[in-house]
């Protein structure tokens, strides 16, 4: 049974935005911002799962006091790459220098994904694979004037450090699965 089979039978089916075959693409949406990214080249199998507040999103406890703790990036991407399991948290911003603290959001998933992994161990009643976990910020522009930041031809601008994890930021509305990892 892959992770993506566990993650997906565990989950209310209002929060998985796509399950799809190897070779094709998804589209992430940030309603709030206006944005559309579309993630092509997926593996098999893939699963992408909504997160943040509102019906059908994967969320902290509500019992959480609000504030910066409870904020949490757009997606989880779950993907078997080469054998490997991979689980990628995705925040979109519409632009770089844009208010907000998206690293933060970043880091603040990462308890919603050792919790999922604890409901599949309890469900199987044995050790569920650990991914290998990859943080991403993508925006659709660059809003900054004092520095020069070019992204590669694959849209990859950089990867910057954050508290304990490492994040790639990236420019673009479409972006290969394989660069996200």
């Amino acid at each position: 049974m892959t992770l993506n089979s566990q993650m997906e039978g565990a989950l209310d089916e209002r929060v998985i935005r796509a399950s799809a075959n190897i070779g094709s693409s998804v589209t992430l949406r940030e309603k709030s911002a206006n944005m559309r990214v579309k993630v092509v080249g997926l593996s098999d199998p893939f699963t992408a799962i909504r997160m943040g507040s509102g019906k059908g999103k994967l969320n902290h406890s509500p019992s959480l006091k609000d504030g910066p703790r409870k904020k949490i990036c757009d997606y989880l991407l779950i993907a078997q790459i080469d054998g490997a399991d991979h689980a990628i948290f995705v925040e979109l911003k519409k632009s770089l220098g844009s208010k907000g603290t998206p690293e933060e959001q970043l880091l603040r998933s990462r308890s919603l994904l050792e919790y999922l992994l604890t409901v599949c161990n309890d469900d199987l009643g044995s050790k569920v694979s650990r991914p290998r976990i990859s943080y991403v910020l993508v925006y659709e522009e660059i809003k900054l004037n004092k520095l020069s930041l070019r992204p590669d031809p694959n849209g990859k601008i950089d990867e910057i450090p954050y508290k304990s994890i490492n994040i790639k930021r990236f420019q673009g509305t479409e972006l290969e699965l394989a660069d996200l990892v």
